[in-house]
């Protein structure tokens, strides 16, 4: 089908271009390569990377944890908080929660006969391990007499319970059995 008139002409062309510029786009938006990845931020305090959210208690964060389901809980080491947020980077209505000192870990625990079935616990650098059960705040169950510093827990405790933290000066992980 030939164009006869110099607008049929132009319609044509700029049709070309369009689909061009589409075909284009698609093969330019292709996924990453296997092996690499895309990093997207979801969230960062003001004054960090640009992010999809920013939230005011995101200072020095050390540790993410997800229990199951649960959205990720992070410890807020600046300002004695864990921002709990969902797959999105948004904060959820429940946060913060308050930690009674300064948070350098957090992981779920998975027994409900340890720790008084809290669901998350958290190390804290002044020899304390705080357990949330629920509710605004986090409350102390362990405390050092060693003078020990703990530093972030690894992963989530099983039962038997183990203390999920480290002996920073000690170079060891204490029992809680």
């Amino acid at each position: 089908m030939a164009a006869s008139s110099p607008i049929a002409r132009y319609v044509m062309r700029f049709a070309a271009l369009i689909f061009g510029a589409v075909l284009s786009a698609a093969v330019f938006a292709a996924p990453p390569p296997p092996g690499t990845y895309i990093v997207k931020n979801l969230v960062a305090n003001p004054g960090g990377p640009t992010a999809h959210n920013t939230d005011a208690n995101l200072i020095n964060g050390w540790g993410i944890t997800f229990r199951g389901t649960s959205p990720a809980w992070v410890s807020d080491n600046g300002t004695n908080m864990s921002s709990i947020y969902d797959g999105l980077g948004n904060i959820l209505p429940f946060s913060p929660v308050s930690i009674p000192g300064p948070p350098t870990g957090v992981v779920g625990n998975l027994s409900s006969a340890d720790f008084g079935g809290a669901a998350f616990l958290f190390a804290l650098e002044d020899g304390h391990v705080a357990a949330w059960s629920g509710g605004a705040a986090a409350t102390t169950v362990f405390t050092a007499t060693d003078g020990a510093v703990y530093k972030p827990p690894s992963a989530p405790v099983p039962r038997p319970a183990v203390s999920p933290t480290r002996r920073f000066r000690q170079g060891s992980i204490p029992s809680t059995s």
